[in-house]
């Protein structure tokens, strides 16, 4: 029994791998590992087909597909490969790194800093607040900080 590697395939290995298939084909994954230095069959299938066929679909998601990974994780959990059925030629482990990707992605814009916008009205309306507050001796250092940004620079545009 031969010693098996657990590293990433490198760039050389990718272009003998694919050199392999053209000429071995798809149906003897053993025959093709044993070309393949420190590779089983698994590890030489699992490659081509999840990110080296050509018929893989590399190119950017669009929204539907977005949708569509996101309805069904809520439907099927991580069931990736399932998932991956229903979406033309995408991988499970790229229909799984999509899903990550959205799911940070959605995270970070709901902890989004708020940004009080430049609009003057908004600007006006905050700072006749804190006027008020100061007038009570309410005026914290925060009001004090944003009150004297606002007299410096005209209008407020910063980050809570």
């Amino acid at each position: 029994m031969r010693a098996v590697t657990k590293r990433h395939f490198s760039e050389k290995e990718d272009t003998k791998l694919s050199k392999l298939v053209n000429r071995i084909g798809t149906s003897n994954w053993k025959k093709v590992s044993k070309q393949m230095k420190d590779r089983t069959a698994r590890q030489c299938k699992d490659r081509w087909e999840k990110f080296l066929a050509p018929e893989l679909n590399r190119g950017p998601f669009n929204t539907d597909e977005d949708n569509l990974i996101l309805e069904k994780y809520e439907q099927f959990g991580p069931q990736w490969t399932k998932i991956a059925s229903f979406l033309s030629k995408r991988s499970d482990v790229a229909v799984k790194a999509r899903h990550k990707y959205l799911i940070r992605h959605n995270i970070k814009n709901t902890n989004e800093k708020i940004n009080i916008s430049n609009d003057t009205k908004q600007a006006e309306d905050l700072k006749n607040v804190m006027i008020d507050n100061s007038q009570l001796g309410e005026l914290s250092m925060f009001d004090e900080f944003a009150f004297n940004l606002n007299e410096a620079f005209g209008t407020l545009n910063f980050d809570l």
